[in-house]
């Protein structure tokens, strides 16, 4: 999750936010059944937010590949 305070702290620059993201999409599929309920909430709107205000778009990039990838994980496949 200090990945996660970093891609959520606008302060950092562009580049940290983008490697923490990276990180946060390529460790997402291992450790999301490890992850309780609350904090797989707190990391979706998370991810939500800084889609919705991340002014760069390296980082917005990557960020909606973690989002696809958290899709994958919490919608049933058919």
């Amino acid at each position: 999750l200090v990945c996660a305070r970093l891609l959520a702290s606008p302060a950092e620059a562009d580049f940290v936010r983008q490697l923490a993201a990276v990180f946060v999409y390529q460790r997402i599929v291992r450790h999301w059944p490890r992850l309780g309920a609350d904090t797989h909430t707190q990391l979706q709107a998370l991810l939500l937010e800084r889609v919705l205000n991340e002014p760069s778009p390296g980082v917005l990039r990557v960020l909606a590949e973690c989002v696809s990838r958290v899709a994958r994980l919490t919608m049933p496949s058919h």
